[in-house]
């Protein structure tokens, strides 16, 4: 969109701006030693890799191990920009006691990407086998620490589901997103939320023969919805038979048993607030359009969890949308009932919760 474009490029020109500010100051603050500096201490300004684990899984048996590790090297900080990143890894190991089953060495991530949207892992009930998301295949590991990427999901789609149905099998959302895989050349580029799904493809995945196709819908302007690691959102169901998901105006549940969608609702809209013409920096056409653009757009589905296997918690406009709201909806009863006045206060009052990082955040109200 035009809009968008002129955002891009106001942004671009603050931060050249901010660019010339920093170099100017850089001088003074290694006179200091940067003994006060907003973007941090020493050592998160200098040139170097940073490490860090994000993931720590141990397999139901209690035996096993999987622990996935961020790497990422980063060039010179100039304050207040933090140091850019250069380039970023991630890894997988799985180990047994003291040996190590699987190592999958530094594999690339695009700069662009945050690696906990990247990948996954997930282990089976009888700790046989681990599924590992790694962008658009999933790698099942057995325990002789044989691999084996598996993609059978459309071209330049990622995976943004899945979850064991038993020991032998798999059910797998993926999902193409509005920009190219390769938009900034290899490895693939992949932004998490920030992309937009265009089409939707839900599929069955065999450890021994491979995927199979259950459905797929094109679909219009639906936030991106995963699981991940770091961030917390159940497309499918605990009993992994039902998949969740938004076609840009309904909410869908496909029930692998029937074969098809048994649910497809309107995702309910609150009225936009008004705005404040004399609100900060509405002064600014740039910022006035901007802001009347984002208030006039319908407010998408963006957090889906389940309570249980028939029950579904909803919010609408989590990521930027007008007016924040959220709803519970049983399938078993189809009702849709407004919680926004109870579950709102509890989503605002947790970091976790609007970072997507606590999945359990809503039991203290729905059970």
């Amino acid at each position: 969109m035009v809009w968008e474009k002129d955002r891009l490029a106001a942004a671009e020109s603050k931060l050249g701006d901010a660019r010339m500010r920093s170099a100017a100051i850089l001088p003074l603050l290694l006179v200091v030693g940067f003994t006060s500096v907003h973007a941090g201490s020493l050592a998160e300004l200098l040139p170097g890799t940073t490490q860090q684990q994000a993931a720590k899984i141990t397999s139901p048996d209690g035996r096993n191990v999987a622990i996935l590790t961020l790497k990422e090297k980063h060039g010179l900080g100039l304050p207040p920009e933090p140091p850019k990143t250069s380039a970023r890894w991630v890894r997988l190991k799985v180990v047994r006691g003291i040996k190590t089953i699987y190592d999958s060495s530094d594999e690339d991530l695009n700069i662009y990407q945050s690696g906990p949207f990247a990948s996954d892992l997930m282990w089976s009930t009888d700790s046989a086998h681990l599924a590992y998301r790694y962008i658009t295949t999933l790698r099942i590991i057995d325990l002789d620490g044989k691999a084996a990427n598996c993609s059978g999901a459309p071209e330049d789609s990622v995976i943004a589901s899945f979850r064991w149905i038993d020991n032998e099998n798999l059910l797998v959302v993926s999902k193409k997103g509005t920009y190219p895989l390769n938009l900034h050349g290899k490895p693939y580029h992949y932004n998490g939320y920030t992309d937009e799904a265009r089409d939707v493809w839900i599929g069955g995945l065999n450890v021994a023969h491979g995927f199979s196709k259950y459905y797929q819908q094109a679909v219009s302007d639906p936030t991106f919805l995963f699981h991940s690691v770091g961030f917390c959102l159940d497309e499918i169901s605990p009993e992994a038979n039902r998949v969740a998901f938004s076609d840009g105006t309904n909410l869908c549940v496909y029930d692998v048993m029937a074969g098809k969608l048994t649910v497809q609702i309107k995702i309910p809209q609150k009225p936009a607030p008004r705005l404040d013409p004399n609100a900060p920096g509405m002064e600014d056409p740039l910022t006035r359009k901007v802001t009347e653009e984002m208030a006039s757009r319908p407010a998408q589905l963006e957090g889906v969890w389940w309570p249980t296997n028939d029950k579904l918690v909803l919010g609408v406009g989590l990521l930027g949308g007008p007016t924040e709201s959220f709803y519970a909806y049983d399938l078993s009863e189809g009702t849709l009932t407004e919680k926004t006045e109870s579950l709102l206060p509890l989503w605002q009052g947790s970091h976790k919760a609007m970072n997507y990082q606590d999945p359990e955040w809503y039991r203290s109200i729905l059970k």
